[in-house]
């Protein structure tokens, strides 16, 4: 009796144990990479309506498409001010392009699929492609050329376009992030 006891409250221990790892479960295409001339956001939320829920997910997804062109870029500037001892104009532009990509609206995003876990939580993946991602960081570094060095946003821009051409992980933004 006691034996059949036991047995009974390892299973529902077993059934318990098997649902709740079913709800922290993330999307399979969160293990993908990006076909290489796009970039992915991944966004997740958890609110109070489906909506809402929806809404923020695919927010997140396009904040982290602009931190990884801010980061490319604010890579290749660092890159460019290495290797040409530019100095402090170089910190300067390179707060200046990161401000003006974390505040530009990526027009051409377009969200590709979006999921929700049991728990409630949405996930969203977004593409941006990169020739529209080289046309934005172009236009902020040539307008950046009015204000200091032509050939400073140049070399910069070129040292943009090796980074963008790598093909990394997508930045996940969540409630975590």
């Amino acid at each position: 009796m006691k034996i059949k006891a036991v047995g009974i409250l390892v299973i529902i221990c077993c059934i318990f144990l098997f649902a709740s790892c079913r709800t922290n479960k993330t999307p399979d295409w969160m293990k993908a990479s990006p076909p290489d001339d796009v970039l992915w956001g991944i966004g997740s939320a958890k609110m109070s309506t489906i909506s809402l829920s929806m809404t923020i997910a695919q927010s997140r997804a396009r904040v982290s498409i602009a931190r990884q062109l801010a980061d490319k870029t604010g890579t290749a500037l660092t890159e460019y001010g290495r290797i040409s001892a530019a100095g402090d104009s170089i910190i300067v532009l390179i707060e200046n392009v990161n401000q003006t990509i974390l505040q530009v609206d990526l027009s051409g995003a377009r969200t590709i699929n979006v999921w929700e876990n049991p728990d409630g939580t949405f996930w969203c993946l977004v593409e941006y492609r990169k020739s529209d991602a080289r046309n934005i960081v172009s236009g902020i570094l040539l307008q950046q050329e009015e204000n200091d060095d032509q050939f400073m946003a140049q070399q910069a821009l070129q040292i943009f376009e090796s980074q963008l051409a790598r093909n990394d992980k997508p930045l996940v933004v969540s409630d975590h992030s």
